[in-house]
């Protein structure tokens, strides 16, 4: 029975909002909404920071999030008028974004000493339980014997 409140308070807070809201009402849920959206990326950034280490957030998910926010703000700029509120919160999502990737490349190559290419990669679970730094070291070493 809450699946089926909920689905009919959504309904008809939908029609609502496509019908007779005030456009004040569109911005604030449009502003909340970015909000809690870019204001997700906080608790991982004060993770890694307490923990001194990259987390499990994928550098590749943060670096598309980036590339998202940098197309908005392009996109906002040239096609919505430049729309105030719109690039606030693309600027303010880009900046976390942006703080969380550099996070995640300096905990892994300066403070656990990957290769970038590991950082990278190290999306699957395998590389993040057991790393690639023995790999990478033994065949650096084994190059420069060769040689």
């Amino acid at each position: 029975t809450q699946f089926v409140s909920l689905t009919a308070l959504y309904a008809v807070m939908t029609t609502w909002a496509l019908t007779a809201a005030p456009q004040s009402a569109i911005a604030l849920g449009q502003a909340a909404a970015s909000l809690v959206a870019s204001l997700a990326v906080l608790p991982q950034l004060k993770q890694n920071f307490i923990r001194k280490e990259p987390g499990g957030y994928s550098p590749i998910t943060a670096a598309l999030s980036c590339g998202g926010c940098l197309i908005r703000l392009f996109t906002t700029s040239q096609l919505a008028g430049g729309d105030f509120l719109l690039l606030i919160n693309y600027t303010t999502a880009l900046l976390l974004n942006g703080g969380l990737l550099l996070q995640i490349l300096y905990y892994g190559v300066v403070v656990r000493r990957r290769s970038l290419t590991g950082v990278l990669i190290g999306d699957s679970a395998q590389v993040l339980k057991h790393g690639d730094d023995d790999k990478d070291k033994s065949s650096l070493g084994t190059k420069k014997e060769n040689c």
